[in-house]
């Protein structure tokens, strides 16, 4: 295998690995959706939408 494929191969690799991690990576919400999630009743949020809140809208 010549110089040239190895460094091709190992460059292939690398950007499949960055490009599962982009993918896999979690979007952060919003400030307005943040701001439409304090006016909607708690008793009206779903599970998902607390944790996404408690991830991205409460400050560490």
């Amino acid at each position: 295998m010549s110089e040239m494929s190895k460094y091709l191969r190992r460059l292939g690799c690398l950007s499949m690995v960055c490009a599962l991690l982009i993918a896999c990576s979690e979007k952060k919400m919003s400030e307005a959706w943040c701001e439409d999630m304090m006016v909607k009743a708690n008793a009206q949020w779903t599970e998902e939408e607390t944790r996404l809140f408690a991830r991205d809208c409460l400050e560490p």
